[in-house]
């Protein structure tokens, strides 16, 4: 059995990328420039040492404002559903708009600055270390950022604004992990 690591890092310096979606939970994480990233019909904007987590199957597009420098943390929702019994979850997680320097996007930046530095690393304790803190920023996600973990139809309240939303029943149609580019 092969083993398939439950997150995959990229290093980027594509000013853009037009309207896709994939399976996997993926954090955006801007390390130089100025991005402003769509994700469905919300607008962001991006500054060094931000991020922002993008839902599995949700709409998203980028484009840089000059040369950039981009991580793209991508987590295996098959894997991540897995860790949760099967669970659907949802994330909120924007540096660019928190409100406040919270003890959680803190923490997160500390494990992804880990995770950057370890990365290239594939043997011996390096490579156990890499994937432990793979394990810590799910924790983190999961401790900090998750809204509800539910069933389809559940309906959810936002920790950060206090407004109810619905979980759309047909965003995660199946557990294949691929990219699909969507024209507009």
């Amino acid at each position: 059995m092969e083993h398939r690591e439950i997150v995959t890092c990229h290093f980027s310096t594509i000013r853009s990328q037009s309207m896709h979606f994939h399976q996997a939970v993926e954090i955006v994480y801007l390390l130089d420039g100025i991005l402003e990233l769509r994700y469905e019909s919300e607008q962001h904007v991006l500054r060094p040492n931000e991020f922002l987590l993008i839902n599995s199957n949700v709409r998203h597009e980028y484009q840089g404002k000059g040369d950039v420098l981009l991580a793209s943390l991508r987590i295996d929702y098959r894997q991540l559903t897995d860790l949760f019994h099967g669970e659907q979850l949802y994330f909120l997680c924007d540096s660019a708009k928190a409100e406040e320097a919270s003890a959680g996007y803190a923490k997160l930046r500390r494990c992804v600055w880990q995770i950057f530095q370890y990365e290239q690393s594939r043997e011996g304790q390096a490579n156990a270390y890499r994937n432990s803190l793979y394990y810590q920023m799910i924790y983190i996600l999961s401790s900090e950022f998750l809204v509800k973990y539910c069933c389809p139809e559940s309906v959810f309240a936002s920790p950060s604004n206090k407004q109810s939303a619905v979980y759309p029943p047909d965003a995660h149609p199946n557990d294949q992990s691929y990219d699909t580019s969507l024209v507009e």
